[in-house]
């Protein structure tokens, strides 16, 4: 995997809408002088201008669009701020329109015209922190297009700006620094440089420690702890960093108790930590929910933000509750499985349910347009190959979703008419075209098989034992679920 795509991957783009300033006309009748009259019209027409490039935006003429921008911008007055912001705001949401499009290169050029003219304009904590914003939304487009030298110099240069903003005694740009510098870190980390990363992070915890301690300050050092001290970002989990983290947490919460940006780090915390743990320790997890729903609950009604990062955490008591139920099956008789039709198996599959009997088998929830699920191909194939001769069988596990089988293009694709039987052959010219010749079944329309195994998200992977008992349930695909299935599949054989 390229350094570029691990970059962006660890970019958290932010879209910042830039205000659209109302341009006011002068009161009928008021009196004007020959050179405030000039100006007014020239106002006027930078509106109309204005006007007609949005049009052309929301007709899908982004190039015309583009290209009236430059004008616009070439012609722009320095006084003329309100005109300004919406000029900015109008190249944004061509950028926007044009990644929308897949066309990265176009959106890139924007975004760095956009980066380029506040750059310049840079010069207070309001405009450093839009700067911030942008230049993560530039490296983001220009690593879609191939353009990492523009993303790392975008980084590079909005750091470099702030710092020189950045007062001794002024706090307000700290978390735009810190964004930047856990973005780049992450960066890092993944691409193999995980010691400098942390070695960058952590001389700025200590900076940050000389500061006074104001809201800013607590925010910024809040979030580089959360790199250090949790499963997520860096990777680290450091369990003394995570204490760390928690401290301060408590003790700027306490000292800022109207912050709801604290409130909001704090439920972002604890949903990241939420997310890492539930499948592992479920109960922990369902009181770690309540004790945020008492702590911040109160405030959801006047902070509409909060409310949803909120609704989003209560979401996870039914991955909860789903996480419960795996932990319940392991070590009990798998449920029976529940068959409409067989795929990618010669004969209709007759027979081959008996013949999974007295085989270690690995039941491998899945669907077509999943992602991750592809992504675990490589390693069931390995794995069926590797143990096929020792009692070894996996089947996959998929409803249907209305697909077909594009002959010319090569690939399944959504159709609204098509039948089961159409379905079941384009999955298993799917699976031969990825090599993958492994049985799989669908299961009925009114189904209770995924509920019944806890499926809660795909790749759902169940590994069941000679004796048909469950002794392992993984979500997700990743590396450490792929060794730690692989060390199970090896057990259960040798037994």
């Amino acid at each position: 995997m390229t350094y570029s795509v691990l970059l962006l991957r660890a970019l958290r783009v932010a879209l910042v809408a830039l205000p659209f300033m109302a341009v006011t006309e002068m009161p009928t009748g008021f009196a004007q002088d020959a050179e405030a009259t000039s100006g007014e019209a020239d106002l006027s027409d930078s509106a109309e201008r204005a006007a007609q490039i949005e049009s052309l935006v929301l007709e899908g003429k982004l190039d015309d669009a583009a290209a009236a921008l430059d004008e616009a911008f070439a012609d722009q007055s320095g006084d003329e701020v309100g005109m300004l912001r919406r000029l900015q705001s109008l190249r944004q949401m061509v950028a926007v329109r044009y990644a929308s499009g897949r066309q990265y290169d176009k959106a890139t050029a924007q975004y760095q015209k956009l980066f380029e003219e506040q750059f310049q304009r840079t010069e207070d904590v309001d405009s450093a922190q839009q700067l911030a914003s942008s230049a993560q939304q530039l490296a983001a487009f220009a690593l879609r297009s191939g353009a990492e030298p523009q993303a790392t110099d975008a980084l590079d240069r909005t750091l470099a700006r702030l710092r020189e903003l950045q007062s001794d005694d002024s706090a307000a740009l700290l978390p735009a620094v810190a964004s930047l510098l856990g973005t780049k870190a992450v960066a890092m980390a993944r691409a193999g440089q995980r010691d400098e990363a942390k070695e960058l992070i952590t001389a700025e915890v200590q900076s940050l420690a000389t500061h006074a301690k104001t809201e800013e300050s607590a925010l910024a050092h809040i979030s580089l702890l959360t790199l250090l001290g949790t499963r997520s970002g860096l990777g680290v989990g450091d369990e003394a960093y995570n204490e760390q983290l928690h401290e301060a947490l408590d003790a700027a919460m306490e000292a800022f108790p109207e912050s709801d940006r604290l409130r909001m780090q704090y439920v972002n915390i604890a949903g990241m930590e939420i997310a890492s743990s539930y499948r592992d320790d479920p109960e922990a997890a369902m009181e770690r929910i309540d004790e945020v729903m008492d702590r911040v609950g109160e405030y959801a009604e006047e902070n509409s933000a909060l409310s949803r990062m909120l609704s989003r955490i209560k979401s996870y008591e039914s991955r909860i509750e789903a996480a419960r139920k795996q932990t319940e099956m392991i070590g009990k008789p798998a449920p029976p499985l529940q068959i409409d039709a067989w795929a990618n198996v010669e004969g209709g599959g007759e027979g081959l349910e008996d013949s999974l009997k007295g085989k270690v088998v690995l039941y491998d929830f899945w669907a077509v347009w999943c992602g991750p699920c592809i992504a675990t191909f490589p390693h069931l194939r390995e794995w069926r190959e590797e143990f096929g001769e020792q009692g070894f069988e996996i089947v996959g596990i998929t409803r249907y979703y209305n697909y077909t089988w594009d002959e010319e293009a090569g690939r399944a694709v959504r159709s609204e008419d098509a039948t089961p039987e159409q379905e079941r052959e384009a999955i298993a010219q799917f699976l031969q075209s990825k090599d993958m010749s492994h049985p799989t079944i669908f299961t009925p329309q009114d189904s209770t098989l995924q509920q019944e195994y806890g499926v809660t998200g795909i790749p759902h992977a169940v590994l069941v034992d000679r004796e048909g008992k469950v002794q392992m349930i993984k979500v997700g695909s990743g590396p450490a679920n792929a060794e730690a299935l692989h060390g199970k599949i090896q057990e259960l054989i040798a037994q």
